[in-house]
């Protein structure tokens, strides 16, 4: 997607869907973007053995002539959360708002610097 069918497809969110309670989801979640067909209120990520959905966005019916509609859906990997790190897509949930990106996590689970030495005790 280009930067200005993202921004397009944010500007047509009306709100985010949780399936879940935030505070019992991970501290990420993965957040994808997918065509919004209107056929199906959960277009998109489908729970499989190695994948759970988690929330989506409702998005207004696009008008005629504007670029298509892309809605964002949440979701995790069998294996989520990492320990250590976490994936390109990762969103902290708690900072998704409809019609704004959700913010990386910046939890201390994440890989320590290998450069950086462990501080003294």
């Amino acid at each position: 997607m280009t930067p200005s069918e993202v921004q397009h497809s944010l500007r047509m969110e009306q709100r985010i869907v949780w399936l879940h309670a935030v505070d019992e989801l991970p501290w990420y979640v993965r957040q994808s973007f997918t065509p919004d067909t209107g056929d199906h209120p959960v277009p998109g990520v489908r729970h499989t053995d190695s994948v759970r959905l988690v929330g989506y966005s409702v998005v207004e019916n696009s008008v005629v002539g504007a670029p298509r509609t892309h809605r964002r859906v949440f979701w995790l990997k069998q294996g989520d959360p990492y320990e250590r790190g976490a994936p390109d897509e990762a969103v902290d949930p708690s900072t998704v708002r409809p019609g704004t990106l959700g913010h990386r996590p910046e939890d201390v689970r994440r890989a320590p610097d290998s450069h950086q030495e462990a501080p003294a005790t």
